[in-house]
């Protein structure tokens, strides 16, 4: 191996211990068997005196059985009839214009871990209400609507969720009144009101809350995907770049035990006041994975030991694995430990050495870091967003300059509001420097050349991707023309395949959407995608974004750039719209929402969709409309759904209920 990873004794076991944690999800029912025979390897290996191979076969099995320990369980749901109430607790609450989506621990009559929607209304949740929820309960892994769309799998399976929920009726028992919030959620709750009396405007307060207490959910839609496309979404979210900013705030504070000879005591205080840091924000997973790394390199200084960064970051990987090993399949692990190592590895090798001006080895510098960092992350992130921002360099070179400003600044104001003082020059600088920044965002997302939009190609080509930068860095090393040319040869293959593998879907397609609160299909047409539904028109938009997010793949695949919701009138060779009516090529639906919806029409419909705010007799859809298959809509109250079910079995027409409780 190279120089440049031989000072890394353990990368080697963090590969390791991460292949075990593979083997045991890949193999979720022989996961005991696998590391039994590992922990046997590795016993036999260091009898033999193979003590390298011994302690690898050694880290595979703590993988593997760490993995098995933190398994989700498979609940038999069965178990809970569709009649029966469940009793659980609220650990999470998130409210839309749609409704309410819970994350509830259930009670009775099994213990689970799952996620419950509730249509919109006047409820509002909080977290430690107990409630009462009947529905039909499902395992997150359903079948998709449509080939490659998202799915709650992988989310359920990174934080123990074993099922999920479309509550038809709910009450909620109890909602504590004195309950307190843990001390760092008060203190949170107090800075931030700080924030917002300091004197900043409103939307530069929604962003220091996001970037220094991690309360980003103030933040809209539209500054995450401006953001997003500029390539500053990091920005948005606590991770180890604002970790750093407070870190060196923390060391410049405590830098008179420095002067005083007390090194380790600047850094051991340091080290504290990082982790106080950490434990107030809530704990966000990508802070403590910083935490932890940022944690190793001090220990090493303040024990003058020789430190190398990527074997800080190995260490800090075993160490936050070792205690949540789920967390190698969250993107957010994956981003941030690519991005550090990218930079550890590369950004040394695009630094140019002979550069003597300050001003222009500094901006050498932070290019070298920025190319580093998106080269690194660009194969994961092409791959999770279908998206790469040619202009990173336009907008994390001035808004990386800008952050450490904004940020330090944030902190002093704020502790100057906790302490009654009022400075109103410093709010005003505040709110242009988080102008300039939301300036930068919108010059470098509306640049034509910038987004690279529609990417899709399978994740197991990433192998390519990712073995071709390791043979890039071996080369750097090396300056070896077989070296080179391995490299070239890899990452060639890697594109090659991303341009053949993707699949070739037809140009005109219509796939219907299951959703908890309506029923809705989306239309495909040459590059242009339609959404209609029954949705109310106030929560079309919500919908429309909840499709599009779950889409994202197939519309990328399809080289859509958005998803539209369809206008009343709509005229294309394959789509037309007229109201309530509908026509994709020979499928015609009509949606009855009212009385007056229900008339006999030109061409008998395939589909009638009855909505939520139909109480008339559902024979008369079925006699008038006559269409082939009338479908009961979740928008339906529940007792009206099943009041229209219970008729038209009696007359013996054709019918599907849309409702969540009937999803395979």
């Amino acid at each position: 191996m190279t120089g440049g990873l031989r000072s890394t004794p353990l990368l080697y076991p963090a590969a390791a211990f991460a292949a075990g944690i593979v083997l045991a999800v890949e193999l979720q029912q022989w996961s005991w068997w696998i590391a039994a025979a590992l922990s046997a390897t590795a016993i036999a290996a260091l009898l033999a005196h193979k003590r390298y191979p011994g302690a690898l076969a050694a880290f595979s099995a703590l993988g593997c059985a760490a993995m098995s320990l933190n398994l989700p369980d498979r609940p038999d749901l069965s178990r809970i009839s569709p009649d029966t109430y469940v009793t659980a607790t609220v650990t999470d609450a998130r409210e839309s214009d749609s409704g309410s989506r819970l994350i509830v621990e259930t009670t009775t009559p099994i213990r689970i871990k799952a996620i419950v929607y509730v249509k919109s209304g006047e409820t509002l949740f909080h977290k430690n209400d107990i409630v009462r929820v009947n529905g039909v309960w499902l395992r997150p892994d359903y079948a998709p609507d449509v080939p490659y769309e998202f799915s709650m799998a992988p989310y359920c399976f990174r934080n123990g969720i074993t099922a999920l929920c479309h509550a038809d009726r709910f009450n909620i028992i109890s909602s504590p009144k004195n309950h307190k919030p843990p001390v760092a959620e008060r203190l949170r709750e107090r800075l931030s009101d700080a924030i917002r009396n300091s004197g900043v405007d409103g939307h530069t307060a929604d962003f220091l809350d996001g970037i220094l207490l991690g309360e980003s959910e103030a933040l809209d839609s539209d500054t995450r995907e401006r953001f997003s496309k500029a390539g500053l979404a990091h920005m948005l979210a606590l991770s180890g770049t604002h970790l750093a900013v407070i870190t060196a705030f923390m060391a410049f504070v405590f830098f008179p035990l420095n002067l005083g000879g007390k090194r380790r005591w600047a850094m051991a205080a340091t080290a504290l006041a990082m982790w106080c840091y950490v434990v107030l924000t809530g704990a966000p997973a990508s802070v403590v994975r910083a935490a932890v790394m940022a944690s190793f390199v001090i220990a090493g200084r303040a024990m003058a030991l020789p430190t190398s960064g990527i074997n800080s970051l190995c260490g800090a990987a075993l160490a936050i694995l070792l205690f949540s090993p789920k967390e190698l399949y969250a993107p957010g692990f994956q981003m941030s430990f690519l991005a550090v190592a990218g930079i550890l590895m590369f950004a040394p090798k695009l630094t140019a050495a002979k550069i003597r001006n300050p001003l222009l080895r500094a901006l050498n510098s932070w290019c070298a870091v920025s190319v580093a960092a998106v080269v690194a992350t660009g194969g994961i992130s092409a791959w999770l967003f279908h998206r790469i921002p040619a202009a990173f360099l336009l907008s994390n070179l001035p808004a990386a300059l800008l952050l450490p400003l904004l940020m330090t600044g944030g902190i002093a104001l704020t502790l100057l509001t906790l302490a009654g003082i009022r400075v109103p020059w410093l709010a005003a600088s505040l709110d242009w420097l988080c102008e300039a920044i939301n300036g930068i965002a919108d010059m470098v997302s509306t640049l034509w050349w910038n987004n690279i939009e529609s990417i899709w190609f399978p994740g197991w080509t990433l192998v390519f991707y990712y073995g071709g930068l390791l043979l890039l860095y071996i080369a750097m090393e090396r300056r070896k023309p077989l070296s080179w040319c391995s490299a070239a040869i890899v990452l060639a293959t890697f594109f090659a395949l991303s341009r053949m593998l993707p699949p070739k879907p037809a140009g005109r397609e219509l796939f219907r959407i299951r959703d908890p609160f309506c029923t809705a299909w989306v239309v495909t047409e040459s590059r242009n995608a339609w959404l209609v539904s029954d949705a109310p028109e106030r929560h079309k938009e919500a919908l429309r974004a909840r499709v599009a997010w779950r889409l994202r793949v197939p519309l990328a695949i399809r080289n859509i750039d958005s998803l539209l919701t369809a206008p009343d009138t709509t005229n294309t060779p394959f789509f037309k719209k007229n109201g309530n009516k509908v026509a994709v090529g020979s499928t015609d639906i009509v949606f009855i929402d009212r009385a007056e919806d229900v008339a006999k029409l030109k061409r008998r419909p395939k589909y009638a969709v009855v909505g939520g705010h139909y109480r008339h007799g559902i024979e008369a859809v079925a006699a008038q409309v006559n269409p082939d298959t009338i479908i009961l809509s979740p928008s339906l109250d529940y007792s009206i759904e099943q009041k229209f079910a219970a008729r038209l079995d009696s007359i013996g027409f054709a019918y599907l209920r849309q409702a969540y409780r009937y999803w395979k």
